[in-house]
C-alpha cells in the first residue's frame, strides 16, 4: 500500500527486454536506505517489485500486463520518475491509500498557472469517469490529488509549487501520458451499486 506521496525523484538508468519481461533499473538516493530485494515500491505509482539494490540504485522487472496499463514501457533511459516505497503501519496516511495497481493511462490536455499553482486538465477514458468525483481523490503517476473540476470525461487538478517541484510534474507538459489510479473506496462503491442493480433486475 501507498499514501500517493512520492518520496524522491529518481531516474531510469538502464532499460532491457527479455521474453516479454521490461527489467528498469533506475537510481535513486532517499528510498534506497532501507529497500531490499524482494520489497515492493511505487514507480510512477505502479507497484513493482525490487529484485536487485546496491547503495546507489535498485532494479525492478515490468510484467506484459502493467506494461499494457501504464506508461512504463515508454520511458526512456535518463526520464525522472516518481519514487515512493510501500507504506509502514506507523506511518502517517497523508495523502490517500493507493494500491500501486495502476487502471489505465490520462493524458494531460491543458496546463496552465493560476496564482500560486498549476491547474492541469486530465482527459480520461469514458468508462473511468463515475470514479471521479470533484473533491475526491485521484492518483496521476503516483502523487495523490484532489479533483478541483469535473466536466463529462475531463478533470482538473490544482497542483502548489511544493508538489509540482519535488514530482515529476515539473516536467510534465500538454500531450504527456500519465498513470491513473482511481479512488479505491469509489471504485468498491459503484462496483457494489452495480451489482445491487443487476440482482434487482
Amino acid at each position: 500500500m501507498f499514501t500517493g506521496l512520492v518520496e524522491e525523484v529518481g531516474k531510469v538508468e538502464r532499460k532491457t527486454r527479455r521474453s516479454g519481461m521490461l527489467a528498469l533499473t533506475l537510481q535513486g538516493r532517499k528510498v534506497l536506505q532501507d529497500l531490499s530485494a524482494g520489497a515492493s515500491i511505487a514507480v510512477n505509482g505502479a507497484c513493482l517489485t525490487v529484485t536487485e539494490v546496491n547503495q546507489t540504485r535498485f532494479s525492478v522487472d515490468v510484467s506484459e500486463e502493467t506494461q499494457k496499463s501504464t506508461t512504463l514501457s515508454s520511458l526512456k533511459v535518463g526520464e525522472a520518475v516518481n519514487l515512493e516505497r510501500a507504506m509502514r503501519r506507523e506511518d502517517r496516511l497523508g495523502g490517500h491509500i493507493l494500491s500501486g495497481h495502476i487502471d489505465g493511462v490520462a493524458r494531460i490536455t491543458g496546463r496552465r498557472r493560476l496564482s500560486e499553482s498549476t491547474v492541469y486538465e486530465i482527459e480520461l477514458r469514458p468508462e473511468f469517469a463515475p470514479y471521479v468525483v470533484e473533491k475526491g481523490s485521484v492518483a496521476l503517476d503516483g502523487v495523490s490529488l484532489t479533483v478541483s473540476q469535473l466536466r463529462g470525461n475531463s478533470f482538473s487538478v490544482h497542483i502548489i509549487p511544493y508538489t509540482e517541484q519535488a514530482t515529476t510534474f515539473r516536467y510534465k507538459k500538454v500531450g504527456d501520458r500519465v498513470n491513473i489510479e482511481l479512488d479505491m473506496i469509489g471504485k468498491y462503491v459503484v462496483h457494489f451499486l452495480r451489482s445491487m442493480r443487476r440482482f434487482k433486475e
